[in-house]
């Protein structure tokens, strides 16, 4: 009993030593899985807080690999709008090149139309002035042809009254039966008439025949012995009166001085002296002072009359014919062309003159014809070249006015699209600085995000650091948790073996009691006994 009693103080003292222990263990599990769970509870926030982080660092990628597709778009947006202006840009470096070749090609057309129409108006100016020489060409034919027709007409008149004066001449018209039969009959020593020795202008043939007067029929002898024969010969044949007059004497040895006209009475009306207008032949100069060198030539007749009677043996004549001698005799009228030789002679010879004149004009109008008619045809070819040039010109005005048109044409369709280029370029200009903005925003963004994805990675970092370690002080607490789960077990299990013990000594105790009570009421009963 005693020993039972110590085994069960002694089971029931290392009891309440393991049940302290049990307790303390307890305490100790407790206190572990407080801690457990209070690490738990970090942890599962610390995991919340990297799922957090780990989502935001997701998101934050996700963010930069939008941010980043972005900056890639706007990239690849700038790229083609970039490729798109420089397309943009190199078709309107074309456009320009194609409309400077245009203006070009319009400026040198241009200058080809200015060349054209030039040559048109001076195709045109030459067929009008070819035109206008060709009428004029063909207006001076005519002239000439009708000049022709009067000169004819002129030249067959004059041809006609020449021919009438030459019968008249050659017949001796107005001349006496006398002289007549001596010229006729070409006596020796009879040179001619005497008008025939002398000459002069035509309008001074009426003055020399009233000069003469009654000699204007006379005849020219050689000398005074031809004009004996003569005389002797007038009166046997009864041929009427006979004016002879002796040509020159033979010159003299010692010539004689040379004979002055004196000089002109101052008076009005004076025209000068017949002597010089007239001209004499050779053999007959002496004669013409004997017949002449009185001979003065006024204006009219008053003057004449006048004149007449202030010198003896002057003779004064007018223009027209009249004759004035001893200041009261005046003879004038009209006479008889035809019976005039003097005034026969000088028409005769202003016909031959004007016939001559009027045949070397014929002869110049006829080449002048000619000319004209080549003229003409020369004329009527320029015209027909110019025309031809002109409807080159023509041709050529609507040709390059045609390529102009086409030209202005592509000019303007190239301007519009030239101005269409711009206004893209310009809207992409402002589009590719709004993408510009647009990837600098994106760039922006993406090193925002990457920033805050750093941050992330550093807050994940820290949150993963933070779940380990937590993880760790967990994985302790659970080791420490498990070890006093493990002592606590151990402790109980011993306490429950010591209980038990216990129990079996309480009972063994208990029985061993009972047993010493029954002992003792048997003792006491035996003492009794």
């Amino acid at each position: 009993r005693k020993r039972q009693e110590e085994e069960y103080f002694r089971a029931r003292e290392k009891a309440q030593d393991v049940a302290a222990f049990l307790e303390e263990e307890e305490r100790k599990l407790a206190s572990a899985r407080s801690v457990h769970a209070e690490w738990a509870a970090k942890r599962r926030e610390a995991l919340e807080e990297r799922q957090a982080a780990e989502s935001a660092s997701l998101e934050l990628l996700h963010e930069i690999a939008r941010a980043g597709n972005r900056v890639s778009d706007a990239e690849a947006r700038l790229r083609a709008m970039e490729e798109g202006i420089a397309k943009i840009q190199a078709r309107s470096r074309e456009l320009e090149e194609s409309l400077q070749e245009l203006s070009g090609r319009i400026r040198a057309l241009q200058e080809e139309e200015k060349e054209a129409a030039r040559g048109e108006e001076e195709a045109a100016e030459s067929l009008r002035r070819a035109r206008a020489e060709l009428e004029a060409a063909r207006e001076r034919g005519r002239e000439l042809q009708a000049r022709e027709q009067e000169i004819r007409e002129a030249l067959s008149a004059l041809d006609s009254r020449a021919q009438v004066l030459r019968d008249l001449e050659s017949s001796l018209a107005g001349m006496a039966d006398g002289p007549r039969k001596l010229l006729e009959s070409g006596a020796p020593g009879l040179l001619g008439r005497t008008v025939d020795f002398l000459d002069c202008p035509g309008e001074y043939a009426k003055a020399l025949e009233a000069a003469l007067g009654e000699k204007v029929h006379s005849l020219v002898v050689e000398g005074l012995g031809p004009a004996r024969s003569l005389l002797a010969r007038v009166y046997a044949e009864n041929l009427g009166r006979v004016h002879l007059v002796l040509a020159d004497p033979p010159a003299p040895a010692d010539p004689e001085p040379a004979r002055e006209l004196p000089p002109l009475p101052e008076h009005a009306g004076v025209l000068g002296w017949l002597l010089p207008r007239v001209e004499a032949k050779e053999g007959f100069h002496r004669r013409a002072w004997d017949l002449l060198g009185r001979v003065l030539l006024v204006e009219d007749v008053e003057a004449g009359i006048v004149l007449s009677g202030l010198e003896k043996g002057l003779v004064c004549v007018t223009l027209s014919g009249d004759r004035m001698e001893g200041g009261c005799k005046v003879s004038g009228g009209p006479t008889d062309v035809g019976a005039s030789p003097i005034q026969r002679r000088s028409e005769l010879r202003d016909l031959e003159g004007r016939i001559g004149a009027l045949k070397s004009e014929q002869e110049e109008n006829a080449r002048l014809l000619e000319e004209t008619r080549e003229q003409a045809s020369r004329a009527e070819e320029r015209a027909k070249e110019s025309s031809r040039l002109q409807e080159e010109a023509r041709k050529e005005l609507r040709r390059i006015g045609g390529e102009l048109l086409r030209l202005e044409e592509r000019t303007a369709v190239a301007s519009r699209e030239r101005e269409v280029l711009r206004s893209e370029e310009e809207q992409s200009r402002r589009a590719l600085e709004e993408v510009r903005a647009e990837l600098e925003a994106a760039r922006a963004a993406l090193e925002e995000a990457r920033r805050k994805g750093k941050e992330a990675d550093q807050v994940l970092a820290e949150a993963r650091r933070k779940v380990e370690e937590i993880t760790r002080f967990k994985e302790e607490a659970f080791q420490k948790e498990s070890q006093a789960k493990v002592e606590v077990a151990r402790a109980r299990s011993e306490l429950e073996g010591l209980q038990a013990r216990l129990q079996v000594l309480g009972r063994s105790v208990q029985e061993n009691g009972l047993r010493v009570e029954e002992l003792r009421s048997e003792a006491e009963r035996a003492r009794e006994e």
